[in-house]
C-alpha cells in the first residue's frame, strides 16, 4: 500500500505547475555508516546497510522514474551530502564554486542538471551525534559533518533550487550550500 501510494503521488505531479519534487524519508537511502555489513551480517534487517539496500532496490527506482530532485533523510544524527548516485553508482559529483566571501560563507556545491536524485541526510537537529561513519567513506559520500543545525530550501524559479544547511550553535552560519 505504501509503495502504491508513493508511486501514485509521484506520477500525479504536473511538472509544469510543480517543477521541483522533494522527497523526505526517515532511514537514509545512501548513508555513510558502519552500522551495516561488513560489520553487521547482511541478514540483520535493522542495519543501515540492509535498510539502504532495500531502499535502493524498492524506492530509488521510483525516485529515478519520476525525476525526484532531492531527497532528505534522517535517522542518523549527522549531516551528510551525497554525490548524484543511482543504483549505488556515482553519476556525477558536485562542482565546487568558490565563495566570494570565504570568511563568512562556504563554497557552493553545484549540481548542474543531475541525472538522479541528490540525497542529503539532515539528522542533525538535536540529540547526540551518530559516530558511526566509515573510516573510508563510500565513493558517493561528499560531506559528513557533525553540528547541530537545520536546512533551508528555496526554489528561485523552475530551474534553480538552493539549500543552505546552517549551524545553529554558531549563530546560524551556513555550513554547506
Amino acid at each position: 500500500e505504501q509503495y502504491n501510494f508513493i508511486e501514485n503521488d509521484l506520477k500525479s505531479v504536473d511538472r509544469k505547475k510543480t517543477p521541483w519534487i522533494i522527497f523526505n524519508g526517515h532511514r537514509a537511502l545512501y548513508i555513510n555508516s558502519n552500522y551495516g555489513y561488513p560489520y553487521v551480517p547482511k541478514n540483520v534487517s535493522t542495519s543501515d546497510g540492509a535498510v539502504s539496500d532495500e531502499l535502493i532496490k524498492n524506492i530509488e527506482p521510483l525516485l529515478f522514474k519520476y525525476r525526484v530532485n532531492a531527497a532528505f533523510w534522517g535517522h542518523n544524527h549527522v549531516f551528510q551530502r551525497q554525490a548524484v548516485t543511482y543504483n549505488s553508482t556515482v553519476l556525477s559529483r558536485s562542482q565546487t564554486i568558490p565563495s566570494p566571501d570565504p570568511t563568512n560563507e562556504p563554497d557552493q556545491a553545484l549540481y548542474s542538471d543531475p541525472q538522479a536524485t541528490i540525497n542529503i541526510v539532515i539528522g542533525n537537529a538535536g540529540a547526540d551525534f551518530s559516530s558511526n561513519s566509515l573510516d573510508v567513506p563510500p565513493v558517493w559520500n561528499e560531506v559528513t559533518d557533525n553540528f547541530y543545525g537545520y536546512s533551508v530550501i528555496k526554489a528561485h524559479n523552475s530551474s534553480y533550487l538552493t539549500w543552505d544547511t546552517l549551524d545553529s550553535n554558531e549563530g546560524d552560519i551556513v555550513k554547506d550550500r
